[in-house]
């Protein structure tokens, strides 16, 4: 079973409130496309909304699926999840939770 999760993101800045976004995800298993909801949300940045987009995709994946296949643009967002360390404060809690997430795949291929 091959599944694909994009993390989906439209955001916008306003001066002095942050980030209000809006996410989806969308499972794909080859003949079927099932979209399992999106939701708006508060970042402080644009990372930090990929990531709560990404994280809320594969904690539902991880009940329905056994592989997973990430698309995102956010390169950044990939090269953190491989160095924590270079993560900025605000992002490093939602990021160690993805890594936890990503743990319980036996497989997980990000692709751009």
């Amino acid at each position: 079973m091959r599944t694909w999760i994009p993390a989906t993101l439209a955001w916008k800045h306003k001066e002095n409130v942050g980030i209000r976004a809006a996410y989806g995800w969308v499972f794909d298993r080859g003949y079927h496309e099932k979209r399992t909801g999106s939701s708006k949300i508060f970042a402080l940045s644009p990372l930090q909304a990929e990531a709560q987009s990404l994280l809320a995709g594969i904690t539902i994946a991880k009940v329905e699926v056994d592989v997973v296949q990430i698309s995102t643009d956010s390169k950044r967002l990939i090269q953190i999840l491989r160095n924590l360390k270079s993560a900025p404060v605000d992002c490093v809690h939602i990021l160690s939770e993805i890594l936890c997430v990503l743990k319980s795949f036996p497989i997980v291929v990000f692709v751009k």
